[in-house]
């Protein structure tokens, strides 16, 4: 975060500040908001889990590489499906395409995931879980292309998500 947006952010805490203890309260409850956890991303402060990852020495993917990652690849898998039905000639097919589900971004608990993940990336996660137990796991992929991501949740409404470890993605350059 740039010392302009913190600062921006400090002041627009101070406002913040204001909030009843009963909204405050609401807001986390209802809406996961936490002006405490607004005031420690502005800051600067680390989470528990950044804190553990800066301890273990292990970096986090850049959250907008993942995103325009993903992006892209859920307009490719469009295209391909989109593709595989025109060229069915099917007019049923083509006159119902808006029932189909369109291939999208899955994310499953990593116990739930069904396919094999590597070593490197297991251990990773172990080392992770080891340092900060309440930690939780999940697996990102694209349905029609498994290209996965391990994510790691900390937090009651998960106010710390990082993307820890790609893999099965060669077109995804991590540095």
């Amino acid at each position: 975060m740039k010392t302009t947006e913190i600062r921006r952010t400090a002041s627009a805490l101070s406002d913040v500040g204001c909030l009843s203890d009963t909204i405050e309260q609401q807001a986390a409850e209802l809406l996961g908001y936490s002006a405490k956890q607004v005031h420690e991303r502005a800051t600067g402060e680390l989470g528990p889990l950044a804190a553990a990852l800066a301890k273990l020495e292990i970096e986090v993917l850049d959250p907008r590489d993942v995103h325009r990652y993903q992006m892209e690849g859920r307009h490719e898998a469009e295209r391909e499906f989109l593709a595989q039905r025109i060229a069915s000639n099917d007019a049923s097919v083509l006159n119902r395409m808006h029932k189909y589900e369109w291939p999208s971004w899955d994310e499953r608990e990593l116990k739930n995931y069904t396919l094999p993940v590597p070593e490197f990336v297991l251990n990773k996660a172990l080392q992770i879980k080891k340092e900060l137990p309440d930690v939780r796991f999940y697996v990102e992929s694209l349905e029609t292309h498994p290209d996965p991501f391990l994510v790691v949740k900390y937090g009651q409404y998960d106010s710390e998500v990082y993307h820890v470890e790609v893999w099965a993605e060669p077109k995804f350059e991590i540095r």
